[in-house]
């Protein structure tokens, strides 16, 4: 198993411990930072860890916590902070990147007329008119095409 192989494994691990592990607001009182906001009802770890002013290394100090991942590398901990925190942001990026890649796919018919869709700017319908893309991937390229008119012609085709 590769360096990186290890890592993320522990990662894994370290992210798991902390989404089964609850931590009571007395436990927190004496660990983190002063800035940060009072928590008053046990919570997990992990969502602890959304919040920007808390790190894991304030978590660490936790007994529990801290003696359940102290074995594990400094990079293993900063991998596992990070997927925590980003997580959301990550899998939102993965669901525009697939909905991008449907529309890549999707057929125009070769005879359609786009000066029927008035919704449609007119320069789009100009341009679309002109250059006959074969799926709406090849529409979204065009110059003056904009994002607008590509849902108007989504609709039009009935996806």
């Amino acid at each position: 198993m590769s360096e990186l192989d290890k890592i993320n494994k522990d990662a894994e691990q370290i992210r798991q411990l902390l989404c089964d592990t609850n931590v009571t607001p007395e436990e927190l009182k004496s660990y983190l930072p002063s800035d940060v906001t009072e928590i008053s009802e046990k919570q997990r770890a992990n969502k602890l860890l959304l919040r920007p002013q808390i790190e894991l290394e304030h978590l660490e100090k936790i007994p529990n916590i801290g003696n359940a991942i102290s074995q594990f590398s400094d990079a293993s901990k900063e991998r596992a902070s990070i997927k925590i925190k980003y997580q959301s942001y990550i899998d939102k990026e993965i669901e525009l990147a697939q909905k991008v890649q449907r529309l890549e796919d999707t057929p125009i018919p070769s005879n359609y007329n786009y000066h029927l869709i008035t919704s449609l700017s007119h320069e789009s319908r100009e341009k679309l008119s002109k250059s006959k893309p074969q799926t709406l991937g090849q529409a979204t390229r065009i110059s003056g095409v904009s994002p607008a008119d590509i849902q108007v012609l989504l609709i039009h085709l009935g996806r």
